[in-house]
């Protein structure tokens, strides 16, 4: 005769398996054997409920049927023994999100079959700390991609990765992809990213994800393979996208801890190659925020932003020297990094958010080949605090004539927790979203707008309209 005894672990993550430290005492007179919980088998069996008041759905390990290292598919226990073992209890597929669930192990003994006492194991709300998004040309006049989403554990952070398509499922947060765990990293991840492709984002297999712990930029594809480059030092940041062209290896642009340095940064497509440092810029000035993006005639540029005395300074790099545009009677939100956009004939457009005596204001430089330059301001309005942080997304929409027509979208978080976004008139308006978004504030484009990505503690991530 056994008698089981189950205690909860810590809380687990969504999608993740609850730990149960399980004890198996021989109460009984004569040796008794029965199946290994901990070989991973198809028994014993486990009935799962979530609390308060599910229907119970009756599981199994479902791992598979080879015992691992160390763990006998059998045990035998004489009378007066006990063994004990910390077992990952898979949830049901269907239902491994956040909440609390009464488990119950059901062993088959060759007495019969014993029940342990209800163990209550919990599933972490939805935290999530750090995120980046990516996305490619749109296909059929709708957009897609990937995120990557750094869940805050007790101990320890958790990757995710979680799809991404332009349909009315992902607006609504419901029926669009499930975050799909990937591995467990260190508090100290930081800067994620998914690149920004040249083509439509599904037609290349190869997908990377990266990020960053201290001075090593980590890329792990979609066969959880991985390369790594450790920089001499921790840059500031990396900044936003990482940018991969048709077939083309993925780079990045890492900003030095002065400030006054960019790396090029390449990892290869195919995780058999290498990760290098293939490049450095030097900047006239310190970079307060930056942004990447494909060049019109090939290639990368990068934005990047500046206080200078009286005002602001925008930045253009695209392959030769640095492009400078000033503006005066301006402050620069620091914790807004700017837009780039590539226009015909091969000018380029960066847009930042400034505050000015009036209020916020979109600054704009539209940088010639030739190096000249054309700085405008337009105001948005005031907000009734200060900016925490903010994301400016210009991209192109379509019309309801058909036209694709450049539109700016900016969110901006206020220190109070308030969020602000442009109305249809362009003017800055208080909004609440379905659900908190994320920070950093993420933007996609769309079709007909744009997405900013937000977390629910219950219903985890997804993209709602910006």
């Amino acid at each position: 005769m056994i008698d089981i005894t189950l205690l909860p672990g810590p809380p687990a993550a969504p999608g993740g398996p609850c730990v149960v430290a399980l004890t198996i005492s021989n109460v009984g007179a004569e040796a008794v054997e029965f199946d290994n919980p901990a070989a991973l088998l198809d028994k014993p069996l486990w009935r799962v409920s979530r609390r308060p008041d599910a229907a119970p759905a009756v599981i199994s390990n479902r791992q598979n049927f080879v015992p691992p290292e160390g763990q006998a598919p059998r045990l035998r226990l004489a009378p007066g023994a006990r063994w004990r073992a910390d077992l990952p209890l898979e949830l049901p597929e269907h239902d491994t999100g956040p909440g609390e669930r009464s488990v119950v192990l059901l062993l088959e003994t060759p007495t019969g079959v014993v029940e342990s006492a209800p163990c209550v194991v919990k599933v972490q709300d939805w935290r999530i700390t750090a995120a980046g998004a990516g996305h490619g040309v749109p296909a059929f006049d709708e957009n897609e991609g990937d995120t990557l989403l750094l869940q805050a554990g007790p101990d320890h952070g958790t990757l995710y990765r979680m799809g991404w398509g332009e349909d009315d499922s992902d607006r609504q947060g419901t029926g669009g992809s499930a975050p799909l765990r990937l591995l467990d990293v260190g508090h100290d991840a930081c800067d994620l990213l998914v690149p920004v492709r040249d083509a439509p984002f599904w037609r290349d297999p190869s997908r990377w994800l990266l990020w960053r712990e201290q001075a090593v930029v980590c890329a792990l594809d979609t066969t959880l393979q991985l390369q790594s480059l450790t920089l001499p030092t921790a840059p500031a940041e990396l900044l936003r996208p990482a940018l991969q062209r048709d077939g083309g290896p993925v780079e990045l642009f890492a900003l030095s801890s002065d400030r006054r340095r960019l790396d090029l940064l390449r990892f290869a497509r195919h995780a058999a190659g290498t990760a290098e440092r293939v490049q450095q810029i030097s900047l006239p000035l310190a970079a307060a925020a930056g942004r990447a993006a494909f060049a019109p005639t090939g290639g990368l540029m990068v934005a990047a932003t500046a206080a200078v005395a009286g005002g602001v300074a925008l930045l253009l790099h695209r392959g030769a020297d640095w492009q400078v545009a000033r503006l005066a009677d301006a402050e620069l939100l620091s914790t807004c990094p700017p837009a780039v956009q590539a226009l015909d004939g091969g000018d380029v457009l960066v847009t930042a958010a400034v505050q000015t005596a009036d209020g916020i204001a979109i600054a704009s430089a539209r940088f010639a080949p030739s190096g000249a330059s054309v700085s405008v301001r337009t105001g948005l309005g005031p907000v009734p605090g200060t900016v925490d942080e903010g994301a400016l997304l210009v991209a192109a929409v379509h019309e309801h004539d058909g036209r694709a027509a450049p539109r700016t979208h900016l969110v901006l978080r206020l220190l109070d927790g308030t969020l602000w976004h442009l109305n249809e008139r362009g003017l800055l308006e208080q909004v609440e979203f379905v659900a908190p978004p994320v920070r950093p504030l993420t933007l996609a484009p769309g079709s007909h707008g744009a997405f900013i990505l937000v977390c629910d503690p219950h219903l985890g991530p997804f993209m709602a309209e910006a």
